[in-house]
C-alpha cells in the first residue's frame, strides 16, 4: 500500500500515487470516506472534503425525520403556541394566514420552501401597500414576519420535522434595522408630564425615569423582590434568551424615596404589589397605561412619534444618567444592556450638555489664558 501523505487539514490527505491531487479522509457512519477532491489546493480540497462531510450528516439527520405540510405546521403552531400570546388576534394570525396563502400550505411541505422563493415573499411584501393608505409596508413590518417564520421553523425542527435550511440573516440584511427612538424628555418635559399623568401613575412613570425600568417589570414589581440587606432590588429583564436575565436596580436614595412614597415599609419582604391602583374602592394591581400616557403628553405638549409609549421614559433615563456623568459604561451598567451599542441609542445628548463638556473640558486653559 501506499504510504500516506498527511497535512494540516483535519479532513484530506494525499497518497503517493495521487500525486498532487488531495483526497477527502474522514470517517463517517463506521466508513473511511476516500474521494478525490480533483485539485492541488490544500484550502479548496479541505473547503470540498468539510461540505461533503456535512452533506452526509445532513443526509441522515433528515432521514429520521419527518415531512410535514406547511398548512398542518400552522395549525399545530397556532394550538401549542400562537394563541396563547396577546399579539395572536391582531398580528400573528393575519401573518398566518398570509403564509399559507403564499406558499400554498395545503400542497407544500415545509421543507421544500427555498431561500429564493422567501426573497420573492419578501419583495412582494415590500412592494404591497398599508390598507385603506398610500403607504408601503414598512422593513420593521417584514421583518416581524420574517422572525416568526423563522420561529416556526425552529418549533418544527424540535418537533422531529425535516426543516429548510434557510440563511435569515442574509435574507433580513436588505431590511432596515427599524426606526430608532430618539425622543426622549428634557427636565421641563419632565415636570410637565409627571404633573398630567393619572395620580395611579405618576410614581411608577417617576421610578420608570430613575431606574430606567420597562413596563412590564414596574407592573409586576413586589416587595418580595427587594433585597434589604443587599441594597439592591431583583429583576428579570426579557432577552432573546429563554427565561430573560436577572437585572439588579441599586436602592439609591431616590428609589427608597419611591418606595417609601408608595407605602413600602423598610425591610418589608411581603408578596404584594409595590404600584397599585384603586378601582371602585378595591386596590388592584396596575392596567392599561396608554390612555393615560397619551393623555399626559397631549396636556403637556409633548409630541410621540409615532409607535413610541411608556419606552420613552427609558429613553429618558438613559439620557439623565448620560447628561450628568458623560458616562456610557453607567448607562449600561443602569439600564441592563449586555452591549454598550445599544446603550449608546438610549443616550442623547443634548447641545446645553455638549458646551458644558466643552466648557469643562478647557476650563483649566481658558482661566490661565485669562489671567496672563
Amino acid at each position: 500500500m501506499s504510504k500516506r501523505r498527511t497535512s494540516k487539514y483535519k479532513n484530506i490527505a494525499k497518497w503517493k500515487h495521487s500525486g498532487e491531487i488531495w483526497y477527502t479522509n474522514f470517517t463517517h457512519d463506521g466508513k473511511r470516506i476516500r474521494r478525490s477532491t480533483k485539485t492541488s489546493d490544500a484550502r479548496l480540497a479541505e473547503e470540498f472534503a468539510t461540505k461533503l462531510k456535512n452533506d452526509l450528516y445532513e443526509v441522515d439527520y433528515l432521514q429520521q425525520k419527518q415531512s410535514i405540510k406547511l398548512d398542518k405546521l400552522l395549525a399545530q403552531y397556532v394550538s401549542t403556541e400562537a394563541q396563547f400570546k396577546k399579539s395572536f388576534k391582531t398580528m400573528i394570525a393575519r401573518i398566518l394566514v398570509r403564509y399559507n396563502k403564499y406558499f400554498d400550505g395545503k400542497k407544500r411541505e415545509l421543507h421544500t420552501i427555498t431561500f429564493s422563493e422567501v426573497a420573492k415573499y419578501i419583495a412582494w411584501r415590500k412592494s404591497c401597500k398599508v390598507p385603506n393608505t398610500e403607504r408601503f409596508i414598512s422593513d420593521n413590518t417584514i421583518r416581524k414576519e420574517i422572525f416568526y417564520l423563522k420561529k416556526i421553523i425552529e418549533l418544527a425542527d424540535d418537533w422531529g420535522y425535516k426543516i429548510p435550511h434557510i440563511n435569515f440573516k442574509k435574507l433580513t440584511a436588505g431590511l432596515s434595522s427599524g426606526r430608532s427612538i430618539e425622543r426622549y424628555l428634557n427636565k421641563e418635559e419632565q415636570i410637565l408630564f409627571l404633573r398630567n399623568i393619572k395620580d395611579c401613575l405618576r410614581l411608577p412613570c417617576l421610578f420608570a425615569i430613575t431606574t430606567g425600568l420597562r413596563w412590564g417589570n414596574i407592573k409586576s414589581f413586589k416587595c418580595s423582590q427587594i433585597e434589604w440587606s443587599n441594597n439592591r432590588i431583583l429583576f428579570n429583564v426579557k432577552t432573546p434568551r429563554v427565561g430573560g436575565k436577572v437585572h439588579y436596580i441599586a436602592l439609591s436614595n431616590s428609589v427608597r424615596k419611591i418606595l417609601e412614597l408608595s407605602g413600602v415599609k423598610e425591610g418589608e419582604v411581603k408578596n404584594r404589589y409595590v404600584f397599585t391602583q384603586t378601582l371602585r374602592g378595591e386596590v388592584m394591581p396596575l392596567g392599561d397605561h396608554n390612555k393615560a400616557f397619551k393623555s399626559a403628553c397631549d396636556k403637556s405638549d409633548i409630541r410621540l412619534e409615532r409607535g413610541q409609549k411608556f419606552h420613552l421614559l427609558r429613553h429618558t433615563a438613559g439620557t439623565n444618567i448620560h447628561n450628568e456623568k458623560n458616562n456610557l459604561l453607567l448607562v449600561k451598567k443602569v439600564l441592563g444592556h449586555s452591549d454598550i451599542k445599544m446603550s449608546e441609542k438610549y443616550s442623547h445628548m443634548s447641545d446645553c450638555s455638549v458646551s458644558e463638556v466643552i466648557d469643562e473640558s478647557v476650563s483649566h486653559l481658558i482661566e490661565k489664558y485669562e489671567v496672563e
